[in-house]
């Protein structure tokens, strides 16, 4: 079994007896939201022949782990300090996407 898909995993053969049918699980585990394609691939490791398929995964954004409400006056700006928590041990660096008229801040944090 071979895959040009990142993010992916599944068992790496599948044995499929003469005239039978096999099944086969493709865990699909995204880091972001957004259209991937890609293919699988099922090669017969005796004769070379294979089989292959076109996977086409679309992957919607989570829910937001909270919603911000903010009120201001017509021509003035209001600002809100978000605290992001990071539990690792190592440094990370978050990339920021506004996504709004009238949104100002970082784009790294």
């Amino acid at each position: 079994v071979e895959s040009d898909l990142v993010h992916i995993s599944g068992p790496s053969s599948i044995q499929v007896d003469g005239r039978g049918t096999g099944e086969y699980e493709l865990v699909f585990q995204p880091l972001q939201a957004g259209q991937v394609t890609g293919c699988i691939m099922f090669r017969d490791t005796h004769t070379g022949h294979f089989t292959w398929y076109t996977v086409e995964l679309m992957t919607l954004p989570p829910k937001p782990q909270q919603q911000l409400t903010l009120t201001c006056v017509v021509r003035q700006a209001v600002a809100v300090d978000i605290q992001l928590v990071n539990p690792l041990d190592d440094v990370v660096v978050f990339e920021v996407a506004l996504n709004g008229d009238g949104l100002l801040g970082e784009v790294h944090c």
